[in-house]
């Protein structure tokens, strides 16, 4: 069964790296090709230019301008379906909404339950994302959702930039709230370095009071984790109280940056984080001396061979550690 790689306009660029990995494999043997447009209305239209009947289809779309891009997505999925593709995987390197998987207040919908639904109506037969905000997503998708975790990029990046002039006695990991506590345990245990809480208490959308509560920083060089920062609200307010208790550096490891205009704001005003790690699921990431960058397109490459080639994605979670 052949397999074709198409991507949304979201990050083009992520798209053909995956897909040149996979012609370096000989996974696949040609790039799928899709014209997309919009009608002068605004309205979007996408026309596959490649045969894909009976073909197994990965469409690479992330959704940091949430609008437009689930449109586009959702359209590129049932014009595969019509077009009798045989099975149509998803990949959504950064998966919006999935923030809103609850009732916050009375009369509010469950925005990441929706667009979940929309995916499998629309014809998408598997997801694929990275580092999904809440992974009980999971428990109310009725196609498989796999959420990857960058645990081995991570690692692989702090062995060749940060652990070769200190000891791992000299770091600490740091989860900025109480909800990334599993997660950054799960570092901990493979890192085999200490880790702590930043209690979070958010005022309001866009304003954070915190305290923490469980670490000792002093003289300690920081590696805050989180799943993603619009606003870099929560990160700074951590940094700027692990420096005041004596923390030598503070490093910022996010999977996602979507930052909103604030969030663009406050980085170029930042003076308590020293570096910021994310990855390529978004294509707009600013262009700041404090920001790093991690290619994803070999996981998600290996994650897709693996799809078509029926083997588990589970081995991709075992985290080599030091």
């Amino acid at each position: 069964m052949s397999s074709l790689i198409f991507s949304g306009r979201s990050n083009k660029e992520l798209a053909k790296n995956i897909s040149k990995i996979l012609k370096c494999k000989e996974e696949i043997e040609t790039d799928g090709v899709v014209k997309i447009d919009n009608f002068p209305s605004g309205e979007i239209y996408c026309q596959y230019q490649n045969n894909i009947r009976g073909k197994d289809v990965f469409i690479v779309q992330s959704t940091n301008n949430p609008n437009e891009d689930w449109m586009e997505l959702l359209l590129l999925i049932q014009s595969a379906r019509l077009a009798s593709a045989n099975k149509i995987t998803v990949v959504i390197p950064y998966f919006s909404y999935a923030r809103q998987d609850r009732k916050s207040e009375p009369r509010s919908p469950i925005s990441a339950r929706l667009v979940l639904d929309l995916l499998e109506k629309a014809g998408a037969t598997r997801i694929i994302t990275l580092d999904l905000h809440n992974i009980s997503m999971q428990g109310f998708s009725s196609i498989p959702l796999d959420s990857l975790l960058p645990c081995n990029l991570l690692i692989n990046y702090f062995r060749e930039h940060f652990f070769k002039n200190s000891q791992l006695k000299d770091w600490l990991l740091m989860s900025p709230d109480v909800g990334g506590i599993k997660k950054v345990e799960k570092y901990s245990e493979f890192m085999n370095i200490d880790f702590g809480i930043v209690h979070k208490k958010r005022i309001n959308s866009t304003k954070v009071e915190q305290q923490i509560i469980l670490g000792e920083v002093e003289d300690k060089n920081i590696l805050l984790i989180d799943d993603m920062s619009e606003s870099l609200g929560t990160l700074s307010g951590a940094a700027k109280l692990l420096k005041e208790k004596g923390a030598e550096q503070v490093i910022a490891f996010v999977s996602h940056l979507p930052l909103t205009d604030l969030g663009r704001e406050n980085l170029e005003k930042e003076k308590y984080i020293d570096i910021i790690l994310t990855t390529n699921s978004i294509a707009s990431i600013p262009d700041n001396p404090k920001i790093k960058t991690i290619d994803i397109a070999p996981m998600l490459s290996d994650a897709i061979s693996r799809t078509m080639n029926n083997k588990s994605i589970s081995s991709l979670f075992d985290i080599k550690g030091f």
